[in-house]
Formats: structure tokens, C-alpha cells, sequence
């Protein structure tokens, strides 16, 4: 009896203490669970400030203790099988098996919605000053889509949106809201989100027919765009077995449609000629690059998709079938870079994609978009005093990229280089070791001549553009 009492006590603290020796020290670490970044630890060297330590604290312990997602997991299937509940940190059940993303609480518009607007102007007028085709896609929730669905007592209101629609027309941005769209192809018994799998995002049907809306927009002032036909696709189901490969490993039994393109061959992935040189947020990291000779031929255009997870997942390949050119740019913290994507592949089409879960500075962080800029037309310029300036040139060349940096040069209100006369846009930065200012820009490696190349400096205040060539 007492060996039992003794290996009774030595599992008793094992299972107490093993949390602890597995705990997650990993930085940027991400929950699969629910699919967010774990608290880092407020006490470290290089933690942000923060309001509440007691609460960062116990952020920082619970969710990073060992085997959490594996406790979170079980709990989660005993309370289904049980009862028929979804006790999870992230989903919740609807009516008739249906699964939704729980929400704390509803948004109200305000300040960050107003910085999003901001950011959105500043990409409209870049767009039209340079005859670049510009849409934004507005995806609604499946909560919006299906409200119906909800559980009944829940407290769902997106009235933010109408607002934010308000401030988009007023300001003359090009936009497809996705609303109306999805909620009709719903009542014709089309079903655009899954009941169960993937219950944070659209379904492939969804997709195809939410990227042919922005296409056709996109098509109004680019004719050479194609819209997708369903002809072009084969359509079948495949079986899914958890809510989220990635995200959730809770048991489910649903056939969900795939979209597989017919001429599939006629689609060249070449984003491994840039994957090691493209800059991208180490969180949202998703880069490709895809050609499409079949449209190529046709002298369709190429565009540039700063993409969420709703694209990202299901949407992707609409992009794939409709442009000679695609390339697709993990949005969020990558859009502020804006100008730096444009300068390297110098698209005819952007295209922003926003999910109404996305507008949160965990995503689209607010203090950059309010002071997001981006460079006038050169030629808005033109009346200013030319004078000759001095500077210095770095080059930093890649296999694919060319790094452009101008240095020994007057402080300026904007900096453009010119390339055989293609205008390129520069970014004044500060050097962290100098404090030196310096202008760059990244380009491809084709668009570089060092034979044809000069920088332009405006001072708006002394309405002077100087110019600095490089022989």
C-alpha cells in the first residue's frame, strides 16, 4: 500500500509539474488553437510597456504553459460529446450544426476606421495619378452572411460598416463590398461558407464568385481583365475531417467544394526567383508570383494583390486564371511598404483585401496608417527651379533585386529615381548607427542602367527640384 501511496504521489507531481518544465519560451510564438500570437514576456529586456502587468503576467503564463492546446483540445471534444457545446477559445456553435468565430464584443466606428480611410486615399490618388487600376474588396463575416445561423440571444452589429462605406464615397475610392453578393448567392442555396470547416473564411464556391465581383470591377477600367467562368474549372468535394488543418484539430465529418483550373499547365510559379531577397513582415509572410502564358498571349495585365487570409486560402487561383502576371503579397503589416512592392514589379492592377475581422491593429496597425504617405507624380513638379546637386550612389545587387541608396545628399521633402526614363519613387530613411538621412529604393534587375540613371530631390517649400546624375 505505501509503494501505491508513493508512484500515487510521484504521477501527482509529474502531471503538476510537467506544464512547467514544457513551457512555450519560444518567441513570436503562434497558438494553433486560435490562431494567434502567444504574450511575450512583459519582464524581459526588450518587453513593450504595458498597462496592467498583473494581467500581462497571467497572459503571459496561461498561455504559454506546456501542453495548453493539447488541454484546450480535449476539453473541447469531452463538452461536444457531452453536450453537445462547443467550449473552445475560439469557435462557437450556431444553429443546425453551423460553426462561427466567437467575437468579444461589437465594433463601433471611430479614429482607426478614419486611418484606414486615410490609407485608402493615399493608394487611390497613387493609383489614378499613374494610371494604375485600383480596387479595394470589403469580405463580410460568415456572421454577416448567415446571420440566421447565429445562436439565438447573440449579439451581432457591424453598423461601423455603412459608416465606413459612407467615408469610401465621399472620398471617391474604388471599392466592391462583397455583402450583398454573398447573402443573395446564400438565398438562391448557394452556399458560399462551409457549416463546419475553415468557419472563419469563405468556401472555394465563395471565392470564385467574391473574386469575379472585384474582376469585374477591376475590368471597368481595364478591359483586358478576364472574369472567371465556371466553365474553366472542374468542381468536386473532398472530405474534411478537423475544423482548420492549421488552426484547429477538433473532429468533423464535411464534404467542402474544391475548384481545380483547367489549364492549370499554363500556369508558372516564379516566386522562388524572389523569395530570398522580397522584404515581408515576419509574421505575414506570404509571397508568390505567378505567370499565366495563356493570358499572357491575350496581353492581359499584371497585378498586385496585397491579400488576406480569404484570398490567401480560397482565392488565390481566381487571380492565377485572370492575369498575365500575379502577384500576391500577404497584406496587413506589408501594406505600409506599399511603394516598395509598386517600385519592383511596377503592376497595371492593385487590388487591397480586407476581411471585416481584419480591421484591428493587430492586423492593419492604426498609427501607420494615419501617417501613411506615399510619393506625388514627378511630374506635378515640373514648374519647380531645377539646380544640380552632389550625392553618393550604393548599390546593393541581388540574383533578382537591385537595392538602390542615395547618400551625401540635401534633406528633402521627396526622392525619385529615374531609369531610362521610368520613374521610380524613393523612401527617405535614417541610418540607425549615423543618423545620416539616405534615400532607397528596390527595383528588379532588368530596370537598372547604370548608363541612364538619375536622382530627383523636392523641396516644396522652396518649390526647387534637384538633380543629382550618376555617371
Amino acid at each position: 500500500m505505501k509503494q501505491v501511496k508513493i508512484i500515487f504521489i510521484v504521477i501527482f507531481f509529474v502531471v503538476l509539474y510537467l506544464p512547467m518544465i514544457f513551457f512555450n519560451h519560444q518567441k513570436n510564438a503562434v497558438s494553433e488553437i486560435d490562431n494567434k500570437v502567444l504574450t511575450e514576456n512583459p519582464l524581459s529586456a526588450n518587453a513593450k510597456p504595458v498597462d496592467d502587468l498583473t494581467n500581462a503576467l497571467e497572459s503571459f503564463v496561461s498561455e504559454r504553459i506546456g501542453f495548453r492546446d493539447e488541454m484546450i483540445l480535449g476539453y473541447t471534444i469531452v463538452n461536444d460529446w457531452l453536450f453537445g457545446e462547443m467550449v473552445h477559445p475560439s469557435y462557437m456553435y450556431g444553429k443546425d450544426g453551423y460553426v462561427f468565430i466567437k467575437v468579444k464584443q461589437n465594433k463601433e466606428y471611430g479614429a482607426y476606421h478614419d486611418a484606414f480611410v486615410n490609407m485608402l486615399c493615399e493608394i487611390q490618388k497613387y493609383c489614378d495619378d499613374r494610371n494604375i487600376a485600383f480596387v479595394f474588396i470589403y469580405q463580410p463575416s460568415k456572421k454577416d452572411v448567415l446571420r440566421e445561423k447565429l445562436p439565438n440571444g447573440y449579439n451581432y452589429n457591424n453598423d461601423w460598416v455603412s459608416i465606413f462605406f459612407d467615408k469610401l464615397d465621399e472620398n471617391g475610392i474604388n471599392y466592391v463590398d462583397n455583402s450583398a453578393l454573398l447573402k443573395r448567392c446564400t438565398e438562391e442555396g448557394i452556399q458560399v461558407f462551409n457549416v463546419k470547416y475553415d468557419a472563419n473564411h469563405w468556401n472555394a464556391t465563395g471565392a470564385f464568385y467574391g473574386v469575379n465581383n472585384a474582376l469585374s470591377k477591376l475590368k471597368e477600367s481595364n478591359p483586358l481583365v478576364h472574369v472567371n467562368t465556371i466553365e474553366e474549372f472542374i468542381i468536386d468535394q473532398e472530405l474534411r475531417t478537423t475544423l482548420h488543418e492549421q488552426v484547429s484539430k477538433f473532429p468533423i465529418k464535411e464534404y467542402v467544394p474544391v475548384f481545380y483550373l483547367v489549364d492549370s499547365d499554363k500556369i508558372e510559379n516564379v516566386t522562388d526567383d524572389y523569395n530570398d531577397e522580397i522584404e515581408i513582415d515576419t509574421q505575414h509572410k506570404h509571397f508568390s508570383y505567378f505567370r499565366n502564358r495563356k493570358r499572357l498571349e491575350e496581353d492581359a495585365p499584371k497585378v498586385l494583390v496585397f491579400q488576406g487570409s480569404y484570398i490567401n486560402g480560397k482565392g488565390y487561383k481566381y487571380f492565377q486564371n485572370s492575369f498575365g502576371e500575379y502577384i500576391g503579397v500577404h497584406s496587413y503589416n506589408n501594406i505600409i511598404n506599399f511603394d516598395y512592392y509598386v517600385n519592383i514589379f511596377k503592376p497595371d492592377c492593385i487590388v487591397l483585401d480586407c476581411a471585416e475581422q481584419a480591421f484591428s491593429d493587430s492586423y492593419f496597425n492604426s498609427d501607420s496608417m494615419s501617417s501613411f504617405k506615399l510619393n506625388p507624380l514627378l511630374s506635378s513638379f515640373d514648374d519647380y527651379k531645377t539646380i544640380q546637386i552632389d550625392g553618393n550612389m550604393e548599390l546593393q545587387q541581388g540574383t533578382s533585386l537591385t537595392q538602390i541608396k542615395l547618400y551625401d545628399a540635401i534633406d528633402s521633402d521627396w526622392a525619385y529615381v529615374v531609369i531610362n526614363d521610368i520613374v521610380f519613387d524613393m523612401k527617405k530613411c535614417i541610418d540607425e548607427e549615423t543618423h545620416e538621412i539616405y534615400y532607397t529604393v528596390t527595383i528588379i534587375n532588368d530596370n537598372y542602367n547604370a548608363e541612364n540613371i538619375s536622382f530627383i530631390l523636392i523641396d516644396t517649400k522652396e518649390q526647387t527640384k534637384s538633380i543629382l546624375h550618376i555617371n
